[in-house]
């Protein structure tokens, strides 16, 4: 017969000593009481913790030996008690959300009721990024997010991250700018969201920001680089920006992004005049930075649109990204 190689019935469920001193008086049926070298002390760590927890016995005050109960009976009890125990840190994560709740979104200092209740006017750039680091970290459940990539202050690869393990919990979903992704920080941003489990998708051209938390707040920005922004926790104008946010995720020029590569270096005039023509630039600007005229200009531009099968140049982007030359 081969080895059998299964856990023991309460492995995990009590410590390791005490597993050991269960198995014996299996083994045994009955231990006697005391210190002797094939007696069981009742003051020992392993001894108390099965009394405790009821999976050992004596019949009364003259019985000098130890019993335990049978194994199924050991399981029940102290499965029971885990669940207890279980119970009651829930309880516990429960109260604490509660407390949680009464507390987010942070009043930061100084804030202008605008339009009613339910809106606060921040116009103070630290509150703004401290309220977002704060709303960014409190989703319970799901995070939408719209980041336009530029910003007030001088952007770094190590900015927030999600607490570690988090993202199974929650749903995160980002909307970002395609120009974004061709910088640097923008690169690694998205590539680490991405790996984290976050849903990451690309517009050619987002008009703000915009964080909304477990559609109960939203901070929404004023303007592209959020010096200005709205605390939004009216239930209605969330409600809007939840719906907004959907239709934008869903909407066909939202492209599906996984981690971004790094752009490639301008290898012909092609990928220059298709930077130009995505990044807003006229005709006449693209000519000069080209060194051209505007009617080569547009001649180039619309072969380029025929060669990726499209009829717009905001088509044109679209479809660049998804081929990866953007």
């Amino acid at each position: 017969m081969g080895t059998d190689h299964r856990k023991p019935v309460l492995s995990g469920l009590v410590s390791r000593d005490a597993l050991e001193l269960y198995s014996k008086l299996q083994a045994q049926g009955a231990v006697r009481i005391g210190t002797g070298p094939h007696e069981i002390d009742l003051t020992g760590e392993a001894a108390t913790e099965l009394l405790n927890a009821g999976i050992v016995f004596r019949s009364g005050d003259g019985d000098e030996l130890i019993r335990p109960v049978s194994p199924p009976t050991a399981l029940q009890l102290l499965l029971r008690a885990q669940h207890a125990r279980l119970g009651e840190l829930q309880r516990t994560v429960l109260d604490g959300w509660t407390r949680l709740a009464a507390l987010l979104p942070v009043t930061v200092g100084g804030p202008s009721p605008v339009g009613g209740a339910g809106l606060e006017l921040i116009d103070n750039v630290s509150d703004i990024i401290r309220l977002a680091v704060e709303l960014y970290r409190s989703a319970r459940h799901r995070l939408r997010g719209i980041d336009t990539g530029e910003f007030s202050r001088r952007i770094t690869e190590n900015r927030v991250r999600w607490p570690s393990g988090s993202s199974r919990l929650v749903r995160l979903q980002m909307i970002y700018q395609v120009s974004y992704a061709d910088t640097r920080a923008g690169r690694a941003v998205i590539s680490r969201s991405a790996a984290a489990g976050k849903e990451v998708r690309l517009r050619q051209t987002v008009h703000l920001k915009m964080l909304h938390v477990d559609d109960e707040v939203t901070l929404l920005a004023v303007d592209r680089a959020a010096t200005n922004a709205l605390l939004i926790r009216s239930p209605a104008v969330v409600a809007v920006l939840g719906e907004w946010f959907d239709m934008l995720w869903d909407d066909e020029a939202t492209l599906l992004a996984g981690t971004v590569s790094p752009a490639p270096e301008f290898t012909d005039e092609r990928d220059q005049l298709l930077r130009l023509m995505c990044g807003g630039y006229s005709d006449a600007a693209v000519a000069s930075r080209l060194n051209t005229s505007v009617s080569t200009v547009r001649r180039k531009v619309r072969a380029l649109c025929a060669e990726l099968g499209v009829t717009s140049r905001f088509a044109a982007g679209a479809a660049a990204v998804k081929r990866g030359w953007l």
